[in-house]
């Protein structure tokens, strides 16, 4: 075993920027080969955030010839990619030269770029490194490290599905009749899932873990959990919901962790280098949709690693925040499709553009084979990304661009006190769009009419 991998083992904490760890199924948390410099038994707290930074390097891709041609996801395939011998030795020189702490580093295939995190000591400003490294030629970027939160908020046998009012609002099930979702892969960066739920079974193709090797930490998240019941939960099974898109392959990456007393769980929190390394994992893995149910401030090299997914020709959809916050990371990323809980109206929600779904008293998954009701802008993106995943069933290389404009053309006009009606979207208007067919165009004008079927607007 190498000295890196053993180093690695040591970093156990809900806190912890770990390596790599993926998995597939049930066989979760099989390691990765990881770059890890952090000493044995050190720790990253919460605290630390406010003195560490990222730096990127130049990083050479190291090209295979037989696969010339190959699209620009080729690119961003799982096969072994390193940093060089000449990134790990600016790397150092970095750190002797500005006196810095090296804590992390890996490299990132989507970006050619060799990232590395810094610790600054508390006796130099962290503001003037950043500074000084921004002209430093050898650095290809340099910022903060920040962090993000989650955010909270029949024609079936499943025994929940008369209480998914959100299915009613969205005419899932009419939707159905056309697509499910099937061999659509929806990516979800988020905290863990709980993938022994039977309303999951055989859903997740593909996880890893960027926080810590906690396998039980990883199957008790709730926020991740709820977030891939509404998108992907099976349908006919004789349990539980009814997801969106329930034919869909899920792909988890964790990236964001409960505090160690949040034994309910109340707020998830995420770093720049967790994100950043979730965004490539799921790019790696070919995601045709991406879920990104939380929110933060802006942040470049996330904000390069969002666009480099939607070049890539993924469909990434985002909860946006009420309020100052409508710009940030990532629903203020040019290209991202942003949404907003439906049911509720507040000042920060004007006429802005954004899309709407439902997002208040979703009944969805949570841990140990349970059920639960969930609120907010997270619940109501997911909503949005399992109706992209039933629109990339049957129209594959759709984009950003193409997807935003069905949805928009497509949704309900749902009256708002606020000013222009806001646009709740509907998965049978959209389907119908595509497929040619008249039989939806009804529903939208009931709903906007009369508010939109099961959608209580307060």
């Amino acid at each position: 075993m190498s000295q890196s991998v053993k180093l690695a083992m040591v970093m156990l904490s809900s806190a912890l920027l770990l390596g790599c760890i993926s998995a597939t199924d049930l066989g979760l948390l099989a390691s990765t080969t990881v770059e890890d410099v952090r000493p044995p038994g050190s720790r990253l707290t919460d605290s630390d955030s406010d003195r560490q930074i990222l730096v990127t390097i130049d990083n050479e891709p190291q090209l295979d010839l037989r696969r010339a041609g190959s699209t620009i996801r080729g690119y961003f395939s799982s096969d072994a990619y390193r940093a060089s011998p000449a990134a790990r030795q600016i790397a150092e020189q970095l750190s002797r030269e500005y006196g810095l702490a090296r804590r992390d580093a890996w490299p990132i295939r989507a970006l050619q770029v060799h990232c590395v995190v810094y610790e600054v000591p508390v006796s130099i400003s962290r503001d003037s490194v950043i500074a000084r490294l921004a002209h430093d030629p050898r650095v290809e970027s340099v910022q903060p490290m920040q962090s993000f939160t989650v955010l909270n908020g029949p024609p079936y046998n499943d025994p929940y599905s008369e209480l998914q009012h959100d299915m009613g609002t969205l005419s899932v099930s009419s939707a159905h009749r056309w697509a499910r979702g099937r061999g659509v892969r929806v990516g979800i960066v988020d905290t863990g899932v709980d993938l022994r739920h039977r309303d999951l079974d055989g859903k997740v193709v593909a996880t890893a873990d960027f926080v810590a090797r906690d396998r039980r930490a990883f199957l008790t998240d709730r926020h991740g959990t709820a977030v891939a019941g509404v998108i992907a939960a099976s349908a006919n099974n004789r349990l539980g919901i009814v997801g969106v898109a329930p034919d869909a392959a899920l792909i988890v990456a964790k990236a964001c962790w409960y505090a160690p007393g949040d034994r309910l769980q109340t707020a998830a929190v995420c770093s720049s280098f967790t994100l950043a390394r979730a965004l490539a994992f799921a790019l790696e893995r070919d995601v045709d949709v991406l879920n990104l149910s939380l929110s933060g401030p802006r942040d470049p090299l996330l904000e390069r690693l969002v666009a480099a997914a939607i070049n890539a020709g993924v469909v990434v959809v985002a909860a946006r925040p009420d309020g100052a916050h409508a710009a940030a990371f990532p629903a203020g990323v040019d290209g991202v499709i942003a949404v907003l809980a439906a049911e509720v109206e507040s000042e920060g929600q004007r006429s802005d553009g954004s899309l709407y779904a439902p997002g208040q008293e979703i009944l969805t998954l949570t841990p140990e084979d349970h059920y639960d009701f969930f609120s907010g802008s997270s619940v109501a993106a997911a909503h949005v990304s399992g109706i992209a995943a039933l629109i990339r069933e049957i129209r594959p290389q759709i984009t950003n661009v193409t997807m935003r404009e069905l949805l928009v053309r497509t949704s309900a006009r749902v009256p708002s006190t606020l000013g222009a009606p806001r646009l709740v979207v509907n998965a049978c208007a959209a389907l119908a769009d595509l497929v040619g067919s008249s039989e939806c165009p009804t529903m939208i004008a009931t709903a906007a009419t009369a508010g939109s079927e099961g959608l209580p607007v307060r």
